[in-house]
């Protein structure tokens, strides 16, 4: 090897040492000033979803209810539709959120309330006109469960939504609407044996209970 070679080696070397560590440094400023420092809300916001069940329910509550109001269907006839052909009955009373989902149907009944459940204040409803096996029972409140006034109208699917969070968490809060508004005036305490005048919903389960979710209930 030339001493000329080893020359140029040498400052080749010298020029690494000087140039790869200033263009670490050049790298790491750009880093950071490409960095945005977020507040504490900032930051927490930024990790949120834009979208609102508790605003979509605001907006949308008063229209389903309205909705169900106006498709409503008297018990006896619903349940006679029903036992004859239910998938024919769901297609002209109902909806359903898929093909294989459960037909919710709008409905409207008198009756008895029989015993209130004391935490859940569910009550059996006793119907005329009804056939042997079918029970009706009544969500007074302060419990509200279920997806049959989300699913009522036919309108509000799944892939409306960014995902099923979404989707379920819009189901509580048209019941939170049912809880503190329609059944804010309902005292469960003493509605035992009174009359029920109930305009609501329900998610059809064959054999099961028919689970009311109102959105116009009056008790006397």
């Amino acid at each position: 090897m030339s001493q000329q070679s080893s020359a140029r080696r040498r400052r080749l070397r010298n020029v690494n040492r000087i140039v790869l560590p200033l263009a670490l440094a050049a790298l790491l400023v750009g880093m950071a000033l490409d960095v945005k420092v977020m507040s504490t809300d900032e930051a927490a916001s930024a990790g949120e979803s834009e979208f609102s069940a508790e605003e979509y329910a605001d907006e949308h509550f008063e229209e389903i209810a309205e909705n169900v109001a106006e498709r409503a269907v008297p018990a006896a006839e619903l349940a006679a539709a029903v036992d004859a052909d239910l998938d024919a009955a769901g297609q002209e009373y109902g909806a359903r959120a898929g093909d294989t989902s459960a037909w919710a149907f709008p409905v409207s009944f008198e009756g008895v309330v029989g015993e209130v459940d004391e935490v859940t204040g569910t009550a059996p409803v006793e119907v005329e006109g009804l056939p042997d096996g079918v029970e009706v029972i009544v969500q007074f409140g302060p419990v509200v469960n279920g997806s049959a006034l989300r699913d009522v109208t036919g309108d509000v699917r799944l892939g409306s939504f960014t995902n099923q969070m979404e989707y379920q968490s819009v189901a509580a809060e048209l019941n939170t609407h049912v809880r503190d508004g329609v059944l804010a005036e309902i005292d469960t305490a003493s509605i035992e044996g009174g009359t029920a005048t109930v305009t609501g919903t329900f998610s059809y389960a064959p054999g099961g209970a028919w689970l009311v979710t109102p959105v116009q209930v009056e008790v006397a």
